[in-house]
């Protein structure tokens, strides 16, 4: 049976119209959602009023489409529901920091500071680019693609030189964190990513990957200097969408392993740092902040002070998360990125309890300490601890750089982490 051009679609109607949304017309004018997150119906009432005219769907779904489950509309646009999430998780850090009474102050500074010798670097934010075949990323604290920025002059010259010396070719579009320069390049036919260190940290981790000779990292096919060539990661796959399709037990298991090697490596001779020297900013400005960086201070002199059986002394990746840890197709899942750190093993998983996002990563936090406890064979009361340790650091250094959203989040997670103490 026809039906009036001029009458609007009733709930029913418009409900079994959903079926034939694909050969609907009208569909094909409505964008999924605006800038307001308003729902595709609501454009498509609009659109009709303002349009009588145009052509409907008939009352029956089409052949093709029937039978299956009508589609749940989406009534807010992805990003909203994202801030939406992320603003109630910021209110509930702000619950458990108030429990604990924290009166914390606010040092507000900017700049990415080198850990060890103290350097400001500008930082810039650019939106990414850059597709799964350019894993090669920097998510660490201090060096991160959401910080990445177009090349200055100064920069292309100096990728131009090595480039030109050691005869790569262009693959992709070069950028720059606070850290590094980075480029995709093709070296004789084999994908690869060009880096060059711009602070100590991050010549002292390239110096590690060289050290290591492709024991549980990507393998480097030429370093010199500043400069260092890597295998470049093909997968597709990544532990941040492992863990947002509800696989993160498989995700954390692999960043265990592949961390495994490193930890296995005889320290001697490794361009490594006291893991001491990398909390010398929470060690000496706790009492600027508030009481969960106190806590966490004495958690980490504590710890730090203490050197017996089974602790010992292990060459440590320093910056282990799930943007670190990569796809490289039937090569496995490699690590990137090391800081170059000597210490507890433990500490290394610290960082993983609050990835992919502090947001994400809360309702977490006890799952993965019981699950990394024993996938690595460490003492679960003791990784809490370190948890604790690394949240306070962590959050110094985002109050140290402006980001004070993202400091109480990780505060959050070190919060929750005390609470199970």
């Amino acid at each position: 049976m026809g039906h009036d051009p001029d009458r609007p679609l009733g709930p029913r109607r418009r409900a079994r119209g959903a079926h034939s949304r694909a050969h609907d017309p009208v569909d094909r004018l409505v964008p999924p959602h605006d800038d307001l997150g308003r729902c595709r119906r609501s454009h498509r009432t609009r659109l009709l009023r303002a349009h009588p005219a145009l052509p409907r769907v008939g009352d029956r779904p089409h052949p093709a489409r029937r039978g299956l489950p009508r589609p749940h509309p989406r009534h807010l646009a992805p990003a909203l529901r994202r801030e939406r999430r992320r603003a109630g998780a910021a209110a509930h850090a702000r619950r458990v920091l108030e429990a604990l009474g924290d009166g914390r102050g606010r040092r507000r500074t900017r700049g990415s500071r080198d850990r060890r010798d103290g350097t400001d670097h500008a930082r810039a934010v650019a939106p990414r680019s850059f597709g799964p075949s350019l894993l090669v990323r920097e998510e660490a604290v201090r060096g991160s693609l959401e910080h990445a920025v177009t090349l200055p002059d100064d920069d292309r010259d100096a990728l131009a030189r090595v480039q030109r010396r050691w005869g790569l070719d262009v693959d992709g579009d070069a950028f720059r964190t606070a850290s590094s320069i980075l480029a995709p390049v093709n070296a004789d036919g084999v994908l690869a990513m060009l880096k060059i260190a711009l602070v100590s940290e991050e010549r002292r981790g390239s110096e590690l990957m060289t050290w290591l000779a492709g024991r549980g990292t990507a393998r480097v096919l030429r370093a010199e200097g500043e400069a260092i060539l890597l295998e470049r990661a093909v997968g597709r796959d990544s532990l941040s969408a492992m863990t947002r399709r509800g696989a993160d037990d498989r995700a954390i298991l692999l960043a265990v392993a592949s961390v495994a090697p490193v930890h296995a490596a005889e320290p001697v001779g490794a361009p490594v740092v006291p893991l001491s020297m990398w909390f010398r900013a929470l060690l000496g400005g706790a009492d600027d902040l508030g009481t969960f960086h106190r806590l966490g201070r004495d958690t980490a002199a504590e710890l730090l002070a203490d050197t017996r059986e089974p602790h010992l002394q292990h060459v440590l990746h320093g910056d282990l998360h799930h943007s670190n840890v990569l796809d490289f197709g039937e090569r496995g899942w490699r690590l990137i990125d090391p800081k170059g750190l000597l210490g507890e093993r433990a500490f290394d998983f610290a960082n993983l309890l609050c990835n992919p996002t502090p947001v994400e990563a809360l309702p977490l936090v006890e799952r993965r300490l019981r699950l990394i406890a024993a996938a690595a064979s460490l003492d679960e009361t003791r990784l809490t601890r370190w948890a604790v340790a690394w949240c306070a650091l962590s959050s110094c250094w985002d109050r140290q750089d402006g980001s004070d959203e993202r400091a109480i989040e990780v505060e959050a997670i070190g919060a929750a982490a005390a609470s199970l103490l």
